[in-house]
């Protein structure tokens, strides 16, 4: 039975006077245990440990000579927190070695009994985050040859431990041996970029792990601030570097056993586009965590920010849906219909909040491109120079033009169906067909600039599944105005 500490003091004056003298620093924590013969306990006055690295002592001594030597077991009652120290790792002492003793041995002898013997408690750093625990140091009921000695049960010891761990991750950006332009700061917040296109530079590679040991599964969520300009790369939701798919998040699981083991999170632009965006756009991933861990429930993980958003000098098209016969309005017609189209990109949106699209025929002096058959020059031309066009879907290269808004190879068709579209123009040389029908104008061939649906004019239709560029016009049959066709639409 473990004595208390209430109503002991007149008891222990009276009874121990030839007992050593206990100073007033420590007189409340002498415990009587018989009434002539005692053991005392002196604790400090904070007991407390750390996991940093701060240990605790305390002392023991007898209250009067044994005629036999007196041994006790002291042990830690959760020694996942504390241990005691022992150089032998079998007596208990205040030495500097930490064996992981959850008990070792106190003796007392005739001799020097009245020696307070100081004994160390040291925590246990098990990297987990959890509040301040209160423990105790179990103090056996001793044994001895001397009656007077045998079977007290002294008073244990308390002990607070402080953590010293915090819930959370560590984000470090790193080098890929895909990565032909990494750089220094490219893994710098605030310096790094990826660019709008197919290029090495189009991915950043990051490794997560987390700060402590959970006590349960943590999910870290990896979330891009700006889907527009780049994605996570994953496998059904789940982060992956060489993930299939690309979206606005994905997710890394953590175990109490793999914790401490990086995985990794690869980021990848995404072509927006959008042209001449100023200033460049910016973005950040950022990390958040849920888990049955009350310490990592809710706990956002650190972020990567300030990555700026390279610009490409790249545009999108698309196949109109919708079928229209050569009388398309003229050119303005032709653009007014991919405007209207429901294949648009931005056909969700307005029509006047659309981005700009025109449709790729051609009429002399309207819309066309400088060559032999049409001196007056390059008028309302669709195409930029220097720039990526790309299908709809915006991953696919059709072609790249030159410094003279033209190209002379593709990567990829139109579409690759077997639809044709509205054209009125020569492959390569872009010059307006000449249908060479008596009494014909010149550069007629185009349904009458477009404003004829009858089967009494032809023209040129575009190849849309050709990656020949002299072969982007129809060839052999006539193709007559009557017919329904479709549109190609170019990005402005």
């Amino acid at each position: 039975m473990k004595r208390t500490l209430t109503g002991c003091f007149s008891l222990l004056l009276c009874s121990c006077l030839a007992a050593p003298e206990v100073t007033d620093t420590f007189r409340e924590h002498v415990v009587p245990k018989a009434a002539a013969n005692g053991i005392v306990v002196v604790t400090p006055g904070t007991g407390i440990v750390s996991e940093a690295g701060v240990t605790s002592t305390f002392t023991i001594q007898l209250a009067s000579q044994p005629t036999a030597n007196v041994s006790m077991v002291l042990s830690s009652a959760d020694a996942t927190e504390v241990v005691l120290r022992s150089a032998d790792g079998i007596n208990c002492d205040n030495s500097g070695t930490v064996d992981n003793n959850n008990s070792c041995i106190v003796t007392f002898t005739p001799l020097n009994y009245a020696t307070a013997q100081t004994f160390a408690v040291a925590a246990v750093d098990d990297l987990i985050d959890e509040d301040d625990k209160v423990t105790i140091v179990q103090i056996a009921t001793t044994t001895s040859n001397d009656a007077n000695y045998s079977g007290i049960d002294p008073s244990d010891v308390n002990i607070t431990v402080q953590d010293n761990d915090t819930a959370g991750g560590t984000m470090t950006c790193i080098n890929t041996a895909a990565d032909t332009t990494f750089t220094t700061a490219k893994c710098t917040a605030g310096a790094a970029t990826t660019t709008e296109d197919a290029s090495t530079n189009a991915t950043l590679d990051f490794t997560v792990v987390l700060n402590t040991q959970p006590t349960a599964t943590v999910t870290v969520t990896a979330t891009s601030s700006d889907a527009t300009e780049a994605r996570l790369k994953n496998n059904a939701g789940a982060c992956n570097i060489a993930g299939a798919t690309d979206s606005t998040s994905c997710t890394l699981t953590f175990t109490t056993a793999n914790w401490n083991t990086p995985q990794s999170v690869r980021i990848a632009a995404n072509n927006d586009f959008v042209l001449n965006e100023t200033p460049a756009p910016t973005y950040s991933i950022n990390l958040s965590a849920t888990s049955a861990d009350a310490k990592y429930t809710g706990t956002t993980l650190p972020a990567f920010t300030g990555i700026t958003s390279v610009q490409r000098q790249s545009r999108v098209t698309f196949v109109t849906t919708n079928t229209y016969n050569g009388n398309l309005g003229g050119v303005s017609g032709a653009d007014a219909k991919c405007m209207a189209d429901p294949g648009h990109p931005d056909a969700a949106l307005p029509l006047g909040s659309r981005r700009v699209f025109k449709a790729f025929v051609v009429d002399s002096g309207v819309r066309q491109y400088f060559s032999s058959a049409n001196a007056l020059g390059i008028v309302d031309w669709p195409l930029a120079v220097n720039t990526t066009y790309y299908r709809a879907n915006g991953t696919t290269p059709i072609m790249t033009t030159n410094a003279s808004q033209n190209f002379s190879t593709m990567a990829n068709s139109v579409d690759g169906s077997t639809n044709e579209s509205w054209f009125g123009a020569l492959g390569g040389s872009w010059n307006p067909y000449i249908t060479g029908c008596p009494g014909c104008p010149l550069f007629t061939g185009n349904c009458v600039s477009f404003t004829n649906g009858t089967s009494a004019q032809s023209l040129r239709t575009l190849i849309q599944n050709t990656t020949v560029v002299a072969s982007l016009n129809s060839g052999g049959a006539v193709r007559y105005c009557d017919a329904l066709r479709r549109l190609w639409c170019i990005q402005q």
